[in-house]
């Protein structure tokens, strides 16, 4: 998959909130369905792509909520973060927050997973240090995510 392109960083505007971008996210449903979706997403700090090697090295914190949730689940955790100059990275799931649906989706872990795998390789496609938080229904999928198989 392509590295995600600051010339496509699309800020989410509709919302009035700040840190917030749109970006498409292909994946494959339990069924074998390809699924695209509008994916919303806060990130702290944008990345400019290529990225640098200490770019790549540095901490990126990335939440994923429950459901139902959204990225605003996060807002006590992200601004400590970002004072400290730490990345983080809130995505909110098909059908939540600002992300689209598709009818076609069961949303069970393997598909939340391939969605934020999918999302997660376009936005960090080679950094090194990634740390999952996860809440509640999320906190499966952020240990999926965790592992590198």
């Amino acid at each position: 998959m392509k590295p995600f392109l600051p010339q496509v960083l699309e800020p989410f505007l509709e919302s009035g909130e700040s840190d917030l971008y749109t970006i498409p996210v292909k994946f494959q449903t339990d069924k074998g369905h390809s699924v695209e979706l509008s994916t919303v997403y806060q990130d702290t700090h944008p990345t400019v792509f290529p990225p640098t090697k200490e770019m790549q090295q540095r901490p990126t914190v990335v939440f994923v909520h429950g459901s139902p949730g959204s990225h605003k689940d996060f807002k006590y955790m992200v601004l400590p973060l970002r004072e400290r100059g730490v990345r983080s990275i809130a995505f909110n799931w098909p059908g939540m927050g600002y992300t689209t649906f598709d009818h076609r989706l069961q949303l069970t872990n393997s598909e939340r997973t391939a969605f934020a795998r999918s999302l997660i390789d376009r936005l960090l496609p080679s950094f090194t240090e990634l740390i999952f938080v996860g809440h509640s229904r999320g906190g499966e999928n952020a240990l999926r995510l965790a592992r590198k198989d």
